[in-house]
């Protein structure tokens, strides 16, 4: 706050910039969450599929297999293989959507950067004026 009150000119520009830097900043941490709950369904399903294998391996073994059971354990690994495919491909989906926007806000810190260092740089002349200012007031 102390640099919106301290620049000297119309603020909005900056404010309006730094709300769309909150915004991606929220974005971002969206997706970090995305990539959290993508990683525990995958894990989650990894599991169903090792216990669905393991039920597998015990039906091949048996003198009588029963071959319904054997291909409805085969059609659900199918099924988890094929979620996690999508899990994985929606996630990638976000990412791609978040490095764009990723860009767009290492732009937009650049461009505050520059404004700051004018404003510094204003800041700096206009102390040493008042510097100037006084001295020549204390001559007088």
């Amino acid at each position: 706050m102390l640099l919106l009150s301290s620049c000297g000119e119309d603020c909005t520009p900056l404010t309006e910039e730094r709300d769309q830097v909150q915004a991606e900043l929220i974005q971002r941490d969206s997706v970090i969450q995305a990539i959290d709950t993508t990683f525990g369904l995958i894990d989650s399903n990894l599991v169903s599929l090792k216990q669905i294998e393991s039920e597998l391996m015990l039906q091949m073994r048996e003198p009588r297999k029963d071959k319904e059971a054997i291909q409805g354990n085969v059609v659900k690994m199918k099924a988890i293989m094929e979620m996690n495919k999508t899990y994985i491909n929606d996630l990638q989906s976000s990412l791609d959507v978040s490095n764009t926007n990723m860009s767009t806000l290492f732009n937009i810190i650049n461009s505050m950067e520059s404004k700051i260092m004018k404003n510094n740089l204003h800041m700096a002349r206009l102390n040493h004026d008042l510097g100037t200012l006084g001295a020549d007031l204390r001559t007088v």
